[in-house]
């Protein structure tokens, strides 16, 4: 074997080795950073629910602030921004509906909706909202 070769295979086995030790620390990096995301968007959800059930309320002099605190979050967190109406409305004067009666077929179209919008199907989400309404009015 001639020295170029035993230079070249001693490059081998250090790529090999130094491969072999890093591998596993960029998968243990990755897996880290994918659950935390996953964390972070399971706080997220929880501050929306949070967020729909101070709106859900009637508005009042006293939950103003509460309710603009509800607003931002929903801004933020939801994923679909509150206009400049929506906001007026929602701080004074309406508060979101809840499904109505507690009616099974309008609470597992809504919860649809949601599974899907927490994934990112927004396209699927609205279909479901659109034939809530129908079967919850308005």
């Amino acid at each position: 074997m001639s020295g170029e070769e035993n230079a070249r295979t001693g490059y081998e086995r250090t790529a090999f080795a130094v491969a072999a030790l890093l591998t596993p620390v960029a998968v243990a990096i990755v897996g880290s950073v994918y659950s935390n995301a996953i964390k972070e968007r399971e706080i997220q959800g929880k501050f929306v629910e949070l967020a729909v059930g101070i709106l859900r309320e009637a508005p009042t002099d006293q939950t103003k602030h509460l309710r603009e605190w509800a607003i931002k979050i929903l801004d933020k967190h939801s994923g679909v921004p509150v206009g400049p109406h929506a906001t007026e409305d929602l701080l004074e004067n309406i508060p979101i509906p809840g499904p109505r009666r507690n009616n099974p077929t309008c609470i597992a179209l809504l919860r649809q909706a949601d599974q899907l919008m927490r994934v990112g199907e927004h396209v699927g989400a609205v279909s479901y909202l659109k034939e809530a309404d129908q079967h919850c009015g308005k």
